[in-house]
Formats: structure tokens, sequence, C-alpha cells
């Protein structure tokens, strides 16, 4: 049971680590995966569209959970309410990736792909009989709408017909309005960009002005938190930060994106480096520990980080993981950045901007011992739960880790479980020591780089007991068609 369950932690570590990119990317690790487990697959597939922040795993996963002789009826319906949970843009993307799959000689089985018909003529007929979430759908991403009707081989509805595909809008809908903006003052333009909540790259377009002031405060009043924030820069070069008031609007607008799940957490410094204002990048660096903090992971933890020579890109994602870290944690969070000699900062509490600041000196040089760092905690007899490295692994120095982490053990009466983040680098020693020695190691492999999206989907993995992220997944309830539609 032991073996399964770890066997099934190391799988999960592989999956939920991969990152933005091709679709293609996510054959190699995740066909194989659902073949091998795909009642496991189809639990993952479910808890990382509510909890994952990586776009693409979530569009995916579901078409390669389809796939195998041994996917259960169940699953199956899972798989395909996953992806009929997904907006337009998204949907059209994977239903795309299960036709290449199925090309590449990946078929669906079990008449399953029958169930994905159906769940595409439900797509549309539940937004057919919702006028406005149809218009809204249609709004954002009409391109996407047109090509699932083609998907699902469904006859459109009249007023669909219309809209979608004769381009002839009836003169209530969104649609004439939007047609006749161009003509419209500012004003009134602005009016029905609110009243209709016009998104705002389709506001732009059908606009004379789009640097006008009524209109640019009207796009801002119905941007969500998550469009706030993603926009950031296209704001700043429509002239939003030039003027007080329309500055004034977006700063008071941020507080929305303070309970936007949807807003990626790293996007909000991001953004900070775009604006100028003191003010607004306080409130943007406020959004980050907000969402940080809504993140719970149990227990003290530990984040060494790798200081020695050439290791500059290893500290700087120490100083991410330790921000994430220290308001998602439930206990303390100490950062040590070692090269043969341990520097210890008590980052509990602080905001990834706190951290930076008090890091500012920290450069690459020297040698490299990963134990010297627990060897101090040890010494100073603190307790830590979690471990999380970074670095390329090439140990060099006395005390090694596998060696101080035996002796923490046995001293401090714990097994913190153990978490690398392998960057690029000299060979990986600390993995191979730690292997025969014994002790648990889930490794994500970030030789090739990490973005925005997958450290923060990687971090909300770790947990004290290298099982409950495992049981946590498959406790989480499969979906079924009454729950999307």
């Amino acid at each position: 049971m032991e073996k399964e369950q770890y066997n099934r932690t190391q799988l999960l570590s592989s999956l939920i680590h991969i990152g933005h990119g091709e679709l293609e990317t996510f054959k190699t690790s995740c066909l194989p995966a659902n073949l091998a487990d795909p009642y496991l697959f189809g639990h993952l597939t479910t808890w990382n569209l509510a909890n994952g922040k990586v776009r693409d795993s979530k569009v995916a996963f579901p078409p390669i959970a389809l796939r195998g002789k041994n996917v259960t009826s169940d699953l199956a319906e899972n798989a395909v309410a996953c992806m009929m949970s997904l907006g337009p843009r998204e949907l059209m993307k994977s239903y795309r990736f299960s036709c290449q799959l199925s090309k590449d000689g990946n078929i669906i089985s079990n008449g399953n792909r029958r169930l994905l018909e159906h769940g595409l003529k439900q797509y549309i007929r539940v937004r057919e009989e919702k006028e406005s979430w149809w218009d809204r759908a249609v709004l954002s991403n009409r391109d996407a709408m047109k090509h699932i009707y083609r998907y699902a081989h469904i006859k459109p509805s009249p007023r669909a017909q219309s809209i979608l595909f004769d381009k002839e809008y009836p003169v209530d809908s969104v649609f004439h309005i939007i047609k006749q903006m161009k003509n419209m003052s500012a004003l009134e333009a602005a009016g029905y960009i609110r009243k209709f909540k016009i998104p705002m790259q389709v506001a732009i377009g059908s606009v004379n002005k789009a640097k006008d002031p009524e209109l640019l405060m009207a796009i801002i009043d119905t941007m969500t938190g998550n469009e706030l924030i993603n926009n950031s820069n296209m704001l700043k070069k429509l002239g939003v930060f030039e003027s007080p008031t329309l500055k004034s609007a977006y700063d008071d607008a941020i507080l929305r994106a303070k309970d936007d799940t949807r807003v990626n957490i790293l996007r909000a410094s991001v953004a900070s480096e775009v604006i100028d204002d003191e003010k607004v990048v306080k409130k943007l660096l406020a959004v980050q520990e907000h969402q940080s903090k809504q993140l719970s992971i149990d227990g003290d933890w530990l984040v060494l980080g790798d200081r020695s020579g050439s290791m500059e890109y290893s500290i700087e994602l120490a100083k991410k993981v330790a921000g994430f870290l220290a308001h998602q944690v439930t206990g303390n969070v100490y950062l040590i950045f070692f090269n043969v000699i341990p520097q210890l900062i008590n980052v509990t509490g602080k905001s990834l901007d706190e951290i930076q600041k008090l890091t500012r000196g920290i450069v690459a040089d020297g040698g490299t011992s990963i134990g010297c760092g627990l060897s101090y905690l040890s010494d100073m007899k603190v307790p830590v739960h979690g471990i999380a490295i970074i670095s390329d692994g090439g140990e060099n120095t006395d005390p090694y880790f596998h060696v101080a982490y035996s002796k923490y053990c046995k001293q401090m009466l714990i097994e913190p479980t153990v978490y690398l983040y392998h960057t690029q680098g000299q060979p990986n020693i600390l993995a191979y020591h730690s292997k025969r020695e014994g002790i648990d190691m889930t490794e994500f492999d970030l030789t090739s780089g990490i973005d925005e999206y997958s450290l923060p989907n990687l971090i909300k993995t770790m947990r004290t007991s290298k099982y409950s992220l495992v049981d946590e997944i498959l406790n989480t309830p499969l979906l079924t068609f009454n729950d999307v539609f």
C-alpha cells in the first residue's frame, strides 16, 4: 500500500508541474498515466479543474482521460463533464486536441465517443436557452462558438443562426447595439458598455475614440479583477494612468481582484511592474498577498535556496517559493540560503515584496552544502514538517543533505516531507543520495524553467504528509452532466 501511494505521489508530481505550452507535451506523461491508473487520473482531472492554475492542463486532461479500455462509464462522463465546464475557446482547443489524439491512434473506446457528442450538443442547447449566457459567449468567443456548432453537428436555433452565421442582428440585441456604437457619442456608448458588460477588446474595436475618458471609465467599471490585472499594460497604453480620474478608478477596481479566484498570483506582480504609481502598486501587491492567503498548507516549512556559484536562478526562485508559502502555511516559514554557510531569514507572514527587499544582498558564489541549512535548524532545535529545496542538487561539501536529514529526524522525532525544485546546473547528487538512503523526495523538474502559472500550481500540491495530496484528489467527487448542465 505504501509503495502504491508513493508511486501515485510521484506520478501526480510529474503531471501537475507541466506548464503552458504545446498540448502535445501532455501526451508523453499523461497518456501512460491514464492507462496505468485511470481512476486516479479521472479524479485528478476534476481536482485540477477546480484547483489548477495552468489553463493548458484543464484543456488537455479531459480528452486524455477519455482514452483507454479501462475507462468506466462514470470516469468517461466525468471527463466529458470537465471538458464541457470549459469556456468556448478552451473547449474548442480541447476538442481539437481530442481529434489529434484519435488521429495518432489513441481512440476513444467503449462507445464514449457518443457521450462526447452528446456533451457538445448539450453545451450548445443549454446556452441557447439562456440568451444572455449565449450572448456573452459569442461576444468574447465568436469564432470558437461557430466551431463548436460544427463539432456538435447541431443545427443552430433561428436566433443563433441569424446572429452567429448570418450576421443579421435583432434590433434589441447587444450585437445590434455594438454595430451602431461607432455612430454614438462617447457617453451613450459608455452606457451600453456598462449595461451589457461588453468586453474590453470588443468595446475598443467598436468605437471611434477608444481613448475617450468616458469609454475607458465604463470599460474599467465592467472588468473583472482578473481582466483588470491581465490587461494592465493595455490600459497603460490607452492612457489610463495619465488621467488622475481614470487612475483613481483603476485603483478602486483593484479591490475586485481580491475575491476573483481566477487571478494568478504572479500576474499581480507582473502588472505592478508596468505601473509607476506607488499607491496602485501597493494595492496590486495586496491582491497578491490576499490570494496567497487563500491557499492553506499545514505545518511549519523550511525553504532551502541554493546560492552557490552560478545559482542566480535558484536564488530568485527560492524567494518566490518562500513568498507563496509565507502566506499559505498555517505555521512558520524559514528561508535559508546556502552555499557552504547557511543564512537564515524568518519570513513567516511576509509578502513576496518584503522578502525581495530582505534578500537583495544575496549573491551566488562558493561551494554547495545543501545539508548545512538543515543542520543549522537542528542545532537550534527548530521543528519543520516540510522542506522545499531549490537547487540543481550538485552537492560537493559536507554536511550532505541525506546525512543532515537523518540526524534531524532522529533528533526532532519528525520526518518532514521533502520537495526538490530541480533547476539547471550540476549533476543531481542530492537525488542520487536521497534515493540510496530511502528518503522520499518529490522532485519537480524545472531544468527547462517554469512560468508564472505553473509555480503556484506546484506549491499548492505541497503537503506535510506524502499521502495527503493523493487522498485529497481521490476524495474529489467526479462530475456528472447534472453538475454541469
